[in-house]
């Protein structure tokens, strides 16, 4: 008999202890469960709040400026996919415009027994990336010769090559390879400032200028009298081409923003702080120089390191005021005197071997990618200028002007073709040509401009093929984006995205 209660005892204290352990091991797994039900309606809901986000990005960029004068709050919801907006929403965002064409915005969301908020800093019409750089093409980048020397960063969306001893005071950056073929002088030799594979970035699209026309407030003068006020070309009977030379004692002025719908010839000396922004190409026979240009010295570059970021701080500091003008051509940008026997080779050798928009899936010529040079167009993503028409190889109808030099407006008297306005004396230098500006193009910048030539500012192109004797790119640092405020340049360089999240935070 205490043998049998004895094991009764023992089978009850087993049982007590199995139940205890049954009781924890049900109670860690609901508690398991719930964890990880809690997680992943977590990860839902933070999802939810980053669809919030784009949602107001999609906003702001669709924004007809009502997002300007009061906040705007929404709940919205997602059914079968699409965002439908109503009061019981699980996400609800805020749009707070915070002046300077940047917007603050708070998402909120709750999924299960989770909520997530998140806010991101919105800027609209943010300057490119592109403008970052001395010299940036979206396309096969070559430096071939000793003649070429840049001083400030490098970048190709496509490959990058270097040989026959250009002198590369900068870092390089290339969307592919970057290619060093024999000598190359410059601290861009060293492998630590060569970045290849990296990011491809944006380019601004200048097949539509109705953003740059809305805000195109400002003027071109010579001799205080008005040649463009906003835009030239938008009345009836208006000319939409223009000659703007300007002389030492009477110097191209310009303030702000303006738009020429056509051609603009430009030469001479110009003083002020904008953007000619050009529906058509952009002619540079001989000189542009600045009446007021950078007093400071530019930042030096050591042998085998980049410029002292104190220096260059210093440098911008000391120069915001000063002459400061971009160009901006919805086609091309030509150098030199395009007409000249001389300048044909530069056209028929390179040139007109490009071009085509036949450029393969990843959008940029010259990378032997997929549907690259099949003879199919997709434009999708081989449109590059966004017209919805297959460009061609350049010929020379895309280069010459559209009328007659003598149907421009501001034509000066005893001007008869092209050639009078290249060899101006009072604006062009033998045997030699200094270009100051920021200059940008859908297209190419082609031509040869006369003798050895120094670009004091930057150029960005799709294309690129400039014959030179010798050039010298001077990185104009204030355009940089490191020196933008509140997200503006000094002046209304064009942008690559309607609207930029520039950073985000829970």
């Amino acid at each position: 008999m205490d043998r049998k209660g004895s094991t009764l005892l023992i089978v009850l204290s087993v049982m007590s202890l199995l139940s205890v352990l049954g009781a924890s091991l049900l109670k860690v797994t609901i508690n398991d469960a719930v964890n990880a039900r809690r997680q992943v309606d977590s990860h839902k809901a933070l999802f939810l709040a980053e669809a919030g986000l784009q949602r107001a990005a999609w906003l702001i960029k669709q924004d007809d400026g009502s997002l300007k004068t009061k906040d705007h709050t929404e709940r919205f919801s997602f059914k079968d996919g699409q965002i439908v907006v109503n009061d019981a929403g699980e996400v609800t965002i805020n749009i707070h415009y915070l002046g300077n064409d940047r917007y603050k915005v708070t998402s909120s969301s709750q999924y299960g027994s989770v909520s997530k908020t998140l806010y991101s800093l919105d800027q609209a019409n943010a300057p490119a990336k592109v403008f970052d750089y001395v010299y940036f093409i979206n396309n096969w980048g070559w430096f071939y010769g000793s003649p070429i020397t840049s001083y400030g960063d490098v970048r190709s969306n496509g490959r990058f090559d270097f040989k026959y001893g250009p002198t590369v005071n900068s870092d390089i950056y290339a969307g592919n390879e970057v290619g060093i073929n024999g000598t190359v002088y410059g601290y861009g030799r060293h492998e630590q400032y060569q970045h290849g594979h990296s990011e491809t970035l944006p380019m601004p699209n200048l097949n539509d200028l109705s953003y740059y026309k809305n805000n195109a407030t400002g003027t071109i003068k010579i001799d205080g009298h008005i040649l463009v006020n906003g835009v030239l070309g938008d009345n009836s009977g208006e000319k939409d081409n223009i000659v703007l030379i300007g002389t030492q004692n009477h110097p191209i002025e310009i303030n702000g923003t303006v738009v020429i719908e056509g051609d603009v010839v430009v030469s001479g000396y110009i003083t002020g702080q904008g953007v000619i922004y050009s529906g058509r190409n952009i002619y540079v026979p001989n000189n542009i120089i600045y009446v007021n240009p950078p007093s400071a010295e530019r930042p030096e570059y050591p042998v085998d390191a980049p410029p002292d970021w104190k220096t260059v701080d210093t440098f911008v500091a000391e120069n915001q005021t000063k002459d400061l003008v971009g160009f901006a051509a919805s086609e091309n940008i030509v150098l030199g005197d395009y007409t000249a026997s001389k300048n044909q080779w530069i056209f028929n050798y390179y040139l007109y071997y490009m071009g085509d928009e036949d450029v393969g899936i990843d959008g940029i010529p010259d990378t032997g990618d997929e549907g690259e040079g099949d003879g199919i167009f997709e434009a999708r993503y081989e449109d590059l200028d966004g017209d919805g028409i297959k460009d061609d190889h350049y010929v020379f109808a895309d280069l010459d002007t559209q009328v007659s030099i003598t149907d421009f407006a501001n034509v000066p008297a005893g001007v008869k073709k092209y050639s009078d306005i290249a060899t101006n004396p009072d604006t062009y230098t033998p045997g030699e040509t200094t270009i100051d500006g920021i200059f940008y193009t859908n297209h190419a910048i082609t031509g040869r401009p006369e003798g050895a030539c120094t670009i004091n500012g930057a150029i960005i192109s799709k294309d690129e093929a400039i014959g030179i004797s010798s050039i010298v790119m001077n990185y104009d640092w204030r355009i940089n984006s490191r020196y933008s405020e509140n997200g503006k340049n000094i002046i209304d360089l064009p942008f690559a995205k309607k609207v930029t999240i520039l950073r985000w935070w829970d």
